[in-house]
């Protein structure tokens, strides 16, 4: 009996989405319970190869709290390798954080002609229903227009 050893890469491993769904509410689950910073950034690791693997359970991942269970830990835990951690999983997450202040606000409308005359139409209606002139949130608008002659 001579059995052909099969390398373990070739071996389809399929996992039901009900575990991968069931594994993902335990890492956060776990992630909300502990108090450890140890045990912290072992489910956040945790959480990050969870993802990495199976990225379709972002979405529930987000559904669930993971971004604002994120948050929550990067304001209590000051431990770098934490925030390190939790910068991570929030970037595979899809988070970013919000530019502080105003931020910057640029208008720039590309096309011309008839293009151009849509975007003014649209950005006119906008004015309408939001009562506010978009001109005084913006620091900076330009246009660019060609003509043939």
């Amino acid at each position: 009996m001579n059995k052909e050893v099969v390398p373990k890469w070739k071996h389809n491993v399929t996992v039901s989405q009900s575990c991968i769904s069931s594994r993902t509410d335990q890492i956060l689950l776990s992630l909300e319970s502990t108090n450890s910073e140890e045990f912290t950034l072992q489910a956040i690791e945790g959480l990050i190869s969870h993802l990495k693997q199976y990225p379709e359970v972002k979405n529930k991942a987000v559904k669930v709290g993971a971004i604002r269970l994120l948050l929550f830990i990067r304001s209590k835990k000051k431990n770098e390798l934490i925030q390190n951690a939790i910068r991570e999983a929030l970037a595979i997450l899809g988070y970013a954080d919000p530019v502080p202040g105003k931020g910057i606000r640029i208008l720039s409308i590309d096309g011309g002609g008839i293009r151009g005359l849509l975007v003014l139409e649209m950005l006119k209606k906008l004015e309408e229903l939001t009562e506010k002139e978009f001109m005084n949130y913006l620091i900076f608008s330009a246009e660019l227009a060609q003509a043939l002659f």
